[in-house]
């Protein structure tokens, strides 16, 4: 986690003395070489388990296929099964759902085996994780509202859980009128100010959209 951002809470609000976004990264490659035909998704977008992302070139594949399938023999078969199994190949899925934040890929282009194509945000959560001084997380308490400034906009939370011994808390975000994952990446520096005043907040989490 980076430096908070200087902010000016009231009495009653404690700055973290740093915080960060953080969520669960999610890397997808293809399984064979190949040339890219159509990527299906864009930046943003949120996608479900199993959702074609890329679309590897299989024209030859689907010679080969065509070509097996009116041999006769085990060794046509078996160049048939594999063919087939190339050809699922081609195709590379998410493996979760989420939201695409990051496109590696474009048509015609080369990419190999493992060579990450598209980045997902996995279940497209986000969460905070501040640090504040010792004196100051005595005061606070799960529930408590709390506002993110990350990427230029503000952001509503709560305490969700804290750590005593590593003078951490973990925030989760509530309603607000942007998406979080809409405009925030794992990793963004953030600053948190948690309201010490009042009653706990009880208010439904972030849905995703």
């Amino acid at each position: 986690m980076r430096s908070a951002l200087r902010l000016y809470p009231e009495a009653g609000q404690i700055t973290a003395r740093s915080a960060g976004i953080e969520g669960q990264i999610v890397t997808v490659s293809p399984l064979i070489r190949g040339c890219v035909d159509r990527v299906l998704v864009r930046e943003n977008q949120l996608v479900d388990k199993g959702a074609l992302l890329v679309e590897l070139d299989h024209r030859e594949i689907d010679r080969k296929i065509a070509a097996s399938s009116a041999e006769q023999g085990s060794r046509a078969r078996n160049r048939y099964l594999l063919a087939r199994l190339w050809r699922v190949n081609a195709d590379v899925l998410a493996p979760v759902g989420g939201r695409v934040i990051a496109i590696a890929a474009r048509p015609h282009e080369l990419v190999g085996i493992a060579q990450p194509v598209v980045t997902l945000l996995q279940s497209d959560e986000l969460w905070i994780v501040a640090s504040f001084e010792r004196g100051a997380l005595e005061r606070i308490r799960p529930g408590q509202r709390a506002s993110v400034h990350a990427a230029g906009a503000v952001f509503n939370a709560r305490v969700d859980s804290i750590a005593p011994a590593d003078g951490q808390i973990l925030l989760e975000f509530v309603e607000s009128a942007v998406h979080p994952g809409a405009v925030l990446r794992p990793g963004t520096p953030a600053a948190v100010i948690v309201d010490t005043r009042g009653p706990v907040a009880s208010v439904p989490t972030f849905a995703s959209t």
